[in-house]
């Protein structure tokens, strides 16, 4: 791999942050939209696990690309 290409989600940009941002809040709206029957039922279901780790995943993956976006801004002011 080439040393000038970098991972996106280890370097992200201000710019890719904010897509990926925008594009999981949307995800996980439909998810809970799926899941709950437009509103008509509970969030909180026994047979919804797959929906559930979904959310966890893409949650954390976001919460790592933050981190990441910040840590990498720090170190490149120094």
């Amino acid at each position: 791999m080439d040393e000038t290409e970098k991972d996106w989600v280890k370097n992200p940009t201000i710019k890719q942050l904010s897509y990926v941002i925008i594009l999981w809040v949307v995800s996980i709206e439909f998810i809970i939209i799926s899941i709950t029957d437009k509103f008509t039922k509970s969030f909180i279901q026994n047979d919804q696990y797959i929906m559930y780790l979904l959310i966890l995943g893409s949650t954390l993956t976001v919460i790592y690309m933050i981190r990441n976006y910040f840590k990498n801004k720090k170190i490149n002011q120094h």
